[in-house]
């Protein structure tokens, strides 16, 4: 065997074992130095085959949701007006009294911002920039909502992977390009929730089909809901999944670097032009979202579906959920079964927590049990298990 075919070899286990192929990492470095035409669709490729080291995860996922272009004369005036943004917004989020100590030096942003409020932070400013935000008096209210809380929940996952506040290393700025990261990662999602929702109904007519006896428990305890349309029939998703992608065909993130646009040197818009624009692209989007919801009644298949909108945030350990990420956000820009891995997920978790379901009659019980963190060793055999599957 040839040391080629012998590294070939090795490969698998490598990415079952959590360490990133030392080719894969090199192929990286070499693509982000030399940035080819193709880049985006190099690196979704790379990414929906391999977990990104946590040095390079930053700027592929950035360069993937589009949050910083290969053009450094783009990235760098994008990032003067995305740190206007987000100051402004933090300056409204204090006039409200939703922040209490307010940001007075704004080199100091990511010091002066306690590092458990950065979840919160994220969101707060996500809801104000796509006016989704309620009102001072029902904010509360609003933050003890399910869809707000798989935003919160979400949104830890982003802040403990990029901001990095106790770290001498660190860019000062870190919680702008966590929150920019997130942002365009849940409109890019936003924009696939059609797909998502059909990724988890695909998911329970498995578990129908190849576990019988667990499906029907969880139907019998209300875990499972069979959804129907008006006819009293099953509902399909073909209808839901053609109105989202008619609302959406204009606010798509780009899917492959061949799509790229020329660069062109006209003069640069102001920010406030450009957080109106992205203001009410953002809004229409999610209101699209909520429309969706409503009408696919996604709240009404609780817990499990929970673990699709969330990716298995607060479910399994933080070190997989990322890892999760890399091969969604590839597979979205790649445009090849973007949500796949989650059915992956799902079923190497539904089965190893089989004995204790089918123990269990009680429906606030098996909501528990479904929804309980798991440890980083639990975590580890499960996303093993769906990479071998």
């Amino acid at each position: 065997m040839s040391s080629n075919d012998d590294r070939n070899f090795r490969y698998g286990y490598y990415e079952k074992v959590g360490f990133g192929g030392i080719e894969e990492k090199k192929s990286l470095e070499i693509l982000l130095r030399e940035n080819p035409p193709d880049l985006l669709s190099r690196l979704a490729q790379l990414a929906s085959r391999y977990s990104l080291s946590s040095g390079q995860r930053k700027q592929v996922w950035q360069l993937l949701l589009d949050v910083i272009r290969p053009d450094n004369r783009i990235t760098e005036f994008r990032c003067q007006v995305r740190r206007k943004i987000v100051m402004d917004i933090i300056h409204a989020l204090t006039v409200m009294g939703l922040i209490n100590d307010p940001v007075i030096d704004n080199r100091m942003l990511a010091e002066r911002i306690n590092i458990e409020d950065h979840p919160r932070m994220i969101v707060l400013i996500f809801l104000l920039e796509t006016r989704q935000l309620a009102s001072t008096i029902n904010i509360a209210h609003q933050l003890q909502k399910m869809d707000t809380c798989d935003l919160l929940v979400l949104s830890e996952v982003f802040a403990k992977e990029f901001v990095h506040t106790n770290s001498p290393m660190s860019s000062p700025y870190t919680f702008e390009d966590a929150y920019w990261i997130y942002k365009h990662f849940m409109l890019i999602i936003n924009s696939n929730l059609g797909t998502l929702i059909e990724t988890y109904e695909k998911f329970i007519q498995y578990l129908s089909h190849e576990d019988n006896a667990l499906h029907n428990h969880l139907v019998e305890n209300g875990i499972i809901k069979q959804q129907t349309d008006n006819n009293g029939g099953t509902n399909n998703n073909s209808n839901s999944n053609q109105f989202f992608h008619n609302n959406h065909q204009q606010q798509q993130l780009p899917t492959t670097g061949n799509q790229q646009t020329p660069l062109m040197m006209s003069p640069q818009p102001s920010s406030t032009t450009l957080q109106n624009q992205s203001n009410s692209s953002s809004s229409s989007s999610w209101i699209c979202r909520q429309n969706l919801i409503n009408r696919k009644k996604v709240n009404e298949f609780r817990p499990m579906i929970t673990w699709f909108v969330r990716f298995f945030a607060g479910i399994i350990h933080q070190n997989f959920v990322i890892r999760v990420l890399d091969k969604v956000i590839g597979c979205l820009i790649n445009g090849s079964r973007p949500f796949y891995v989650l059915i992956s997920i799902s079923k190497a978790l539904i089965f190893y927590q089989r004995k204790q379901l089918l123990l269990l009659n009680n429906t606030e019980q098996l909501r528990h049990q479904l929804l309980t963190p798991l440890s980083f060793e639990e975590s580890e055999k499960i996303f093993s298990r769906a990479l071998n599957n």
